[in-house]
């Protein structure tokens, strides 16, 4: 599910960037307009797919009632953080193709405190929060997640911003939807992968025992923080190469790709 909201995230900030060294500001603006739609849009169906399939999913990977129980339990609410999640990645996107990296870094990174902060205080019921086990930590994680989107938000609306949401004479244009998806396909695709290869280890490592799927997921999320380092550099590399091809900069265009 992040696949897709980097899908359309990516496919944003390169529309962006080029409309903008284009010098096409309008076209920038309905570009925002139409990918906060389908972050909304796709992030609702994103929920309903998540409440639909979570039963048949766990049930795939354990044999454990109390695991299944649980895995239920916590995803009955962390399915509502779609719309936060596809929203604010979106937002973040869109500002990065301005050449802004730090603000929706630091958005990004408070959602990220509320999340660290509030899973012990409701897990555990410390103070006058309650105890509310693994249903606590879904709602510390949902929580962050609107936090992230609210400041997105904030961020968007401020006067400073060189992009918009157009509002005035918008109408939604079915090939800019269409070039979003188009952009932001092979992003969708790298990052799709390593979910399905996630997935299908899990399917054989079921056969073993539940520790065994556990380490495995512990093994993966280590390997993400390298994986994330390359992405970090490819993502402030795109809004660059984008902008200057829009441009016609060829020079500096090429000068980012080496």
């Amino acid at each position: 599910m992040n696949a897709t909201s980097i899908w359309i995230g990516v496919g944003v900030n390169v529309l962006i960037a080029g409309y903008l060294g284009e010098k096409k500001q309008d076209e920038a603006n309905t570009t925002v307009t139409h990918g906060l739609l389908l972050a909304f849009g796709v992030g609702a169906l994103l929920n309903l797919l998540s409440l639909l399939i979570m039963k048949p999913y766990f049930g795939a990977f354990t044999n454990n009632e109390e695991i299944y129980q649980l895995s239920l339990a916590y995803m009955s609410v962390c399915s509502f953080m779609q719309i936060p999640n596809m929203v604010h990645i979106a937002i973040q996107k869109m500002i990065q193709a301005t050449g802004n990296m730090i603000a929706p870094m630091w958005f990004q990174i408070a959602g990220v405190v509320v999340n660290f902060v509030f899973d012990p205080l409701l897990i555990f019921g410390i103070g006058v929060f309650p105890a509310m086990g693994i249903r606590g930590a879904a709602v510390a994680t949902v929580a962050g997640y609107l936090l992230s989107m609210i400041l997105a938000f904030a961020l968007l609306l401020g006067k400073k911003q060189k992009v918009r949401i157009k509002i005035k004479e918008f109408h939604i244009q079915k090939r800019m939807i269409a070039r979003i998806f188009a952009l932001g396909l092979p992003s969708f695709i790298m990052n799709a992968l390593s979910s399905f290869m996630v997935t299908f280890v899990n399917l054989f490592l079921v056969a073993y025992s539940d520790t065994a799927i556990a380490f495995f997921g512990a093994y993966f999320k280590v390997q993400q923080l390298i994986v994330m380092t390359v992405n970090g550099l490819i993502q402030g590399c795109l809004p660059i190469m984008r902008f200057n091809y829009g441009a016609g900069n060829r020079d500096r265009l090429h000068s980012a790709f080496r």
